[in-house]
C-alpha cells in the first residue's frame, strides 16, 4: 500500500488542511473531536439499533486501534462486511476496488 502514498498524494492531503475553515479538522479527527459517541459501546449500540442495511469495509492495513473498532462492528448481527487492502485512506488508495466491492451491496438496498 505504500506505493499509493506518493509525494503528490501527501502534498494534496496537506493542501486540503490549508484551506479556509480546515485549520482544526485534522487535529479534531485524530483526537476523536469529531466523534459524537462517548464510547465504543455507545457506538455499537447505536449501530446495532439501525434498521437499514449496513456494510463495513475493513482496511487491512489500518492502525491497530482503528482496525479493532472495525472488527468490533463486523461481528454485530445484520452487518455485512468485507476486508480489503489499504489504510484509513482506503477509498482513495484503492477507489476502484472499494467501488466494485460495495456496488452490489448498494444495488441491493431499497429505501
Amino acid at each position: 500500500y505504500e506505493q499509493h502514498l506518493t509525494p503528490d498524494y501527501i502534498q494534496q492531503r496537506h493542501e486540503s488542511t490549508q484551506q479556509p475553515g480546515a485549520r482544526y479538522a485534522p487535529a479534531a479527527f485524530v483526537t476523536g473531536g469529531l466523534d459524537p459517541m462517548q464510547s465504543r459501546e455507545a457506538f455499537l449500540q447505536r449501530l446495532e439499533s439501525l434498521t437499514c442495511p449496513v456494510m463495513v469495509v475493513v482496511a487491512e492495513q489500518a492502525p491497530p486501534a482503528s482496525k479493532a473498532e472495525m472488527d468490533a462492528m463486523v461481528v454485530l448481527p445484520g452487518v455485512q462486511s468485507t476486508r480489503l487492502p489499504g489504510t484509513l485512506g482506503q477509498a482513495e488508495e484503492y477507489g476502484d476496488t472499494v467501488a466494485e466491492t460495495i456496488r452490489p451491496f448498494l444495488g441491493s438496498v431499497t429505501l
